[in-house]
């Protein structure tokens, strides 16, 4: 039992880590070309119905106001006291199907009090970078 729950942690790790790369990647690509656009749903290898991403300080209570329902993980995150991660999550049929914790240090998604919900299929993002204090990052806005 301990090594199937170490098996799935790991897998886990890997998994996120796999997925953050993967977009880091296509987001420099992207920003690199006329049209910069990266589309999620091209990025991941599983499904989900929709997108939520949630900044910084976001509360766990606010986190399960708009899933809709309690998500336990939603506190473990730590997205509630972090200024330094965004919190994405894919759900599929009202659950949590994958989570990724997203490093500021990698990029920035603007307007989130305006729309952090994307449908799969409307979840296009425009990338550019900026500069940020002492470094350039990714930043990330919904295409209209």
């Amino acid at each position: 039992m301990i090594a199937l729950a170490a098996a799935a942690i790991i897998a886990y790790r890997h998994s996120a880590k796999n997925f953050l790369n993967i977009l880091r990647r296509a987001t420099i690509v992207a920003a690199a070309k006329k049209n910069p656009i990266v589309t999620m749903s091209q990025l991941t290898d599983f499904e989900w119905d929709k997108l939520l991403i949630f900044g910084p300080y976001t509360s766990s209570e606010g986190v399960n106001s708009q899933l809709g329902f309690n998500w336990p993980e939603a506190q473990k995150t730590g997205i509630d006291v972090s200024e330094t991660i965004f919190l994405l999550v894919f759900v599929k049929d009202q659950c949590v199907v994958r989570y990724f914790l997203f490093p500021r240090t990698i990029g920035e998604f603007e307007s989130l009090d305006k729309n952090n919900v994307f449908p799969h299929g409307k979840d296009i993002f425009m990338v550019r970078w900026q500069r940020v204090g002492d470094e350039n990052r990714l930043i990330f806005s919904e295409k209209e």
